[in-house]
């Protein structure tokens, strides 16, 4: 992202990870191609909005308290699971 931030600084980029928000965000990225933000649209609008404000460290804040549901998100398989 930032070699194609580098190369072509006028093209409009968004981010398609949401485990990259922050630092894409950080980069340039216009915006951002959530699934968590069927989740949780609130707190992922408040991370973006910490970040246009360029204020990472509040957005990080919040991003911490989501990681863990951005990883369960993204999880394709889990071995021996059971739900009771």
């Amino acid at each position: 992202m930032i070699m194609i931030r580098r190369l072509c600084p006028y093209l409009t980029v968004y981010c398609g990870d949401d485990g990259l928000i922050i630092p894409a965000k950080s980069i340039g990225a216009y915006g951002v191609i959530s699934v968590l933000s069927n989740y949780t649209p609130k707190t992922l609008n408040l991370i973006i909005e910490f970040c246009v404000l360029r204020n990472y460290e509040e957005a990080f804040t919040i991003y911490k308290e989501v990681d863990d549901m951005i990883r369960l998100l993204f999880v394709e398989r889990v071995e021996n699971f059971w739900l009771i």
